[in-house]
């Protein structure tokens, strides 16, 4: 069976136009005409436009042909199965048999041509020609080339080959040779870097094949594929690891390839527990999860007075998805540069003054299989200042113009106050099709006073489009504030902080129709800590959470939570391991507005070892 359909079907128009078809059995042009599934018929050709799918469905088993030798060779004996097509607009062609199935049986289609762009006036007519068999063997080779300060210059190139084979599947031991075909994709990319200060420039262009793969079907039991089965069927050689982690996010039946489980992890695994942020303290452990659990740090009782939610935070968009590039998490392998995209990104700054830099950039690419593009001209202001004996300070300030269609989907946690967390798909507004994006970000920490801690950080973000989108706001913005200050008391190894965090959070919806969020946060909390023995402490803490929406949506409700805890950290050696121990007990109450009360109860058992 062979499937056509539109490859940019959100447009509704210029999809598949078939004109003919012919296949090829053993080299031979073979008398067998389809059954013809779907599309429509305009002006004696098919079309399938938008949503809509052209099925062509070819029956091997009733034709035969006399070879040769005057021998009948029928479907038993065929060693080759080629067809041809002529076809026009932007056309998407998927193939696959009653050998190329799931574990139900059902066939799965895997994809064989794609036409370039989004033509829509048939000037592509052309004839698509391939060979049917199922994926026998992945190939990649490639060259590295990296040059480091060479008259202050750094370039690094790389350049990469796929090759994909497949195999006619003709199960009969008595054919030797089954016809083999290949698929071909490249993949490359060349960075300049010059460093001359207080000037410095960067220089980068792209490309990856829509069809580049790093993925390979491996056998199971008696020789079975199930072919949607990421799980038991799926090779990589790429790791999905957005949040770099020790464990890859995806799960895989290699034991290498695995996300990692409630065994290796000793809780429970939720959307396999990803968290992308940077790793600024170097331990290698995501800054978002410090603990290695199934949470997220900043939703926490006590964690998250230290630890803030990413939309509050600064970060460069360069994909125009309104999510802060290092925050991403997406289900595809982690390639320098997304597949499927072909472009360039420059930039020249300089340091006008000591911890001052100002950086102007031009960023454009584009998809390959699609009409779709991303152009942007961006300036960015940052400055960075200790002043001794008070504390220090951050200025962010990006300004960018955009003209960007292209789709980055991802897969994002989110949890609303009250609701279970879980990963939910995160779909690109495409807010940026042409608009002025300004974000303005500050954060002060001051440290005059030993023990003594304020931070306060400021974002400040505003969509502005520059042409009336239907589906899209004029206007929209995002205003994140938050402060927090905490003391520590000591006297006699007993220590006792006050602490106190207050988070709002105000962002007008960017399409039309959709909520506004507005969120105020306070949490009051104190923590004592209590040495009972050596190498022991007792933890005790208190926090109080006091919730309220500020654009009463619907589906959220205002509440009051107070969370007790109590935990026994212990640290010992055992025959050169460090052990660590951590066991607790909270319990999480919260007050809801309309007077229902909900009581949560956690214990909790930790054990580390290390090499001391």
């Amino acid at each position: 069976m062979i499937r056509l359909s539109d490859d940019s079907p959100e447009d509704g128009e210029g999809g598949a136009m078939l004109f003919a078809e012919q296949i090829f059995i053993d080299g031979r042009p073979a008398e067998i005409r389809p059954e013809i599934r779907g599309g429509v018929m305009r002006e004696g050709r098919y079309e399938a436009n938008g949503n809509m799918q052209m099925i062509l469905v070819y029956d091997l088993t009733k034709w035969f042909y006399i070879d040769e030798k005057g021998q009948p060779v029928d479907a038993s004996k065929f060693k080759k199965v080629a067809f041809e097509l002529v076809l026009a607009n932007d056309f998407k062609v998927e193939i696959t048999s009653n050998a190329q199935v799931n574990e139900l049986g059902q066939p799965i289609f895997l994809t064989v041509a794609r036409a370039p762009g989004n033509i829509k006036d048939a000037t592509n007519q052309q004839v698509v020609y391939f060979e049917y068999g199922l994926p026998t063997a992945n190939e990649i080779y490639g060259v590295t080339f990296e040059l480091r300060d060479l008259a202050g210059f750094s370039v690094r190139a790389e350049y990469d080959v796929n090759t994909r084979y497949r195999r006619f599947p003709n199960p009969n031991p008595e054919i030797r040779e089954r016809s083999v075909s290949s698929d071909r994709a490249e993949a490359w990319y060349v960075t300049i870097q010059k460093l001359a200060y207080p000037w410095y420039m960067y220089a980068e262009a792209f490309n990856l094949d829509p069809d580049y793969s790093t993925m390979m079907y491996i056998c199971r039991e008696a020789g079975r594929i199930d072919y949607e089965n990421k799980y038991e069927n799926w090779f990589e050689f790429v790791d999905d690891n957005d949040d770099q982690d020790r464990w890859p996010d995806w799960n895989r039946s290699n034991i290498n390839q695995r996300a990692g489980n409630e065994e290796e992890r000793g809780v429970e695994v939720i959307g396999g527990g990803v968290f992308p942020g940077l790793d600024e303290n170097n331990d290698l452990v995501p800054d978002f999860n410090q603990n290695m659990n199934y949470q997220p740090d900043y939703e926490e009782p006590f964690l998250r007075y230290k630890v803030d939610p990413p939309e509050y935070l600064f970060g460069m968009d360069m994909n125009n998805n309104t999510v802060v590039d290092r925050f991403e998490n997406d289900e595809e392998p982690d390639y320098p540069y997304k597949k499927d995209h072909r472009g360039y990104n420059v930039y020249v700054g300089v340091e006008v003054l000591r911890g001052v830099k100002l950086t102007l950039g031009h960023l454009h690419e584009w998809t390959i299989s699609q009409d779709r593009r991303s152009k942007s001209n961006y300036i960015l202001l940052t400055a960075e200042k200790s002043f001794p004996g008070i504390g220090e300070v951050r200025v962010f300030e990006n300004y960018k113009r955009v003209r960007d269609n292209i789709r980055d989907d991802l897969i994002q946690w989110t949890q609303l106050p009250g609701t279970k967390a879980a990963m939910v798909s995160f779909n690109d507004p495409l807010a940026c099709r042409n608009t002025e994006v300004n974000t303005f970000y500050t954060d002060f920490h001051y440290t005059g006073l030993e023990k003594f801690n304020f931070i306060t950080k400021l974002k400040y973000e505003t969509y502005r489009q520059l042409s009336h989108q239907p589906d899209l706001k004029d206007y929209s913005d995002l205003l994140g504030i938050i402060g927090k200050v905490d003391y520590t008391l000591s006297m006699k190894g007993i220590s006792l902080q006050p602490r106190i965090k207050a988070m709002l959070l105000r962002q007008k919806a960017f399409r039309e129709g959709e909520l506004d969020r507005g969120e105020f946060w306070v949490f009051p909390s104190i923590i004592g800590r209590i040495p009972v023995f050596e190498g022991g402490t007792l933890e005790v803490g208190l926090e109080y959470t006091d919730f309220s929406d500020l654009a009463d949506r619907p589906d959220v409700e205002n509440f009051q939570g107070l969370v007790i805890a109590v935990q026994l950290s212990t640290s010992s050696s055992y025959m050169g391991y460090l052990l660590t121990s951590n066991v607790g007990y909270r319990q999480d109450t919260r007050y809801f507005e309309d007077g229902s009360v909900k009581v949560s109860n956690t214990i909790f058992v930790q054990i580390f070892a290390g090499v001391e």
